[in-house]
């Protein structure tokens, strides 16, 4: 453990200028965000919605998605205080991106502060809390020795990439519909 820096020391090494949000600087992203989504848009009025024409809408949502992915990194720095020193400013904003991504800001907001004081806490945690292994299914989540004996049979790394696709294919969109 003695590798491991303490916060002191990593802040120490980090510029000054990190730690001071520029609202002039999240207002240029924004605007940015807002035009490449913009231009984005205007290029998928042009593809007609044809069967034959599937794998460039693929394409096309891939692309959008992807750039939409921008008003979300932007609302999610409104809910962590890191846009603007202007709070009324960065609220509203906030508000207004969350609200576009159908996310409500308030609620986001505070329970999104809960899973970084708890990320990965064995009871506290509401997401990303690990299995456990002899979990008593009251304040830990059992299941642990399952994952290593799986982890185990088709090796680390095989086990890792299959995590990674099932929470991405499956696990998010049903945490997005049920919380959990």
């Amino acid at each position: 453990m003695k590798d491991i820096p303490t916060n002191s020391q990593a802040r120490a090494v980090i510029p000054k200028k990190c730690f001071s949000c520029k609202t002039s600087r999240s207002i240029y992203y924004l605007i940015q965000s807002l035009a490449i989504q913009a231009v984005i848009i205007l290029v998928g009025l042009t593809i007609p919605l044809t069967g034959k024409l599937a794998p460039a809408w693929f394409i096309y949502d891939l692309i959008s998605g992807t750039c939409a992915m921008g008003f979300w990194v932007l609302a999610h720095e409104c809910g962590h205080g890191a846009f603007s020193a202007d709070r009324k400013l960065q609220t509203m904003i906030g508000y207004i991106l969350h609200s576009f991504l159908l996310v409500p800001y308030f609620s986001w907001q505070r329970s999104h502060a809960i899973h970084h004081r708890f990320t990965n806490h064995i009871s506290k945690g509401e997401t990303h809390v690990p299995l456990v292994v002899g979990g008593n299914s009251i304040s830990e989540n059992e299941g642990g020795d399952n994952e290593l004996a799986i982890a185990k049979t088709i090796g680390k790394n095989t086990f890792g990439v299959l995590q990674l696709i099932l929470h991405l294919i499956f696990g998010w969109p049903a945490y997005l519909l049920a919380g959990k």
